[in-house]
């Protein structure tokens, strides 16, 4: 017996509801990325390289990112060449949109080749070493979707972009194909000009096709006498 007391309910297990299906995270869109490693000489300075790189307060990084509200721009790597190389200190640089993607590559370097004049000052290095401090630059590209790299042609350090302005222009040759700066090809007309009469010519030939003339009917009698002499048929023997 309960006494009195109210008998307890029994109440039915709670249904197991399903579980629901994970939501993923959207996939990010494929990026390009820059990565511009400062040269191992660099590390002797005793300055602060990652304010020197992004500048007081990034300053340096906001002019960047005021020319290209896109990209995304950080320091990573260790300030030491006890560091692998690939953990070294370098600049990174990503960014989805593919427009803009290489002209803030080239910012990107030139930034890090302001560094290197800066130090190669502080440490009272010369022009010809400051140049040689810019080449230990190691700049790496690539393109990056659904977690496949695909390498991109690296950026042009300061000392090669010049070279290449410097260069002499290949000379263009009539009928040649040439290479235009989106990299098509076209044929170059010829000079036409060289073809045409001279100015002083009235295209009048009338002497000189009397001339001519004239010479063919001295040649053909010349031919005419020299003939050697028709042989008999066989039916005048």
């Amino acid at each position: 017996a309960w006494h009195g007391l109210a008998p307890p309910s029994f109440a039915a297990p709670p249904m197991s509801q399903p579980a629901a299906p994970a939501v993923h995270a959207a996939t990010a869109g494929p990026k390009g990325y820059c990565k511009c490693w400062l040269p191992d000489a660099i590390f002797s300075s005793g300055q602060d390289l990652v304010e020197l790189i992004a500048g007081p307060g990034g300053a340096h990084f906001q002019h960047v990112l005021k020319k290209y509200p896109m990209v995304e721009l950080k320091v990573e790597g260790q300030n030491s060449t006890a560091a692998p190389p690939a953990h070294r200190l370098h600049v990174v640089m990503c960014s989805e949109d593919s427009e803009i993607f290489e002209s803030a590559a080239a910012d990107v370097l030139d930034l890090v080749e302001t560094v290197c004049d800066m130090v190669g000052e502080e440490l009272g290095l010369s022009e010809e070493q400051v140049e040689e401090l810019i080449q230990g630059i190691r700049a790496e590209k690539y393109f990056e979707a659904h977690g496949i790299r695909t390498p991109l042609p690296p950026v042009r350090a300061r000392a090669s972009a010049a070279a290449a302005a410097a260069a002499p222009m290949a000379v263009e040759e009539p009928g040649v194909p040439q290479a235009t700066a989106d990299g098509d090809f076209e044929f170059i007309d010829d000079v036409v000009d060289n073809m045409q009469p001279a100015a002083g010519d009235d295209g009048d030939d009338t002497e000189d096709d009397a001339a001519t003339e004239e010479s063919e009917g001295a040649m053909s009698e010349v031919s005419e006498d020299e003939a050697p002499p028709a042989r008999p048929a066989y039916d005048d023997l």
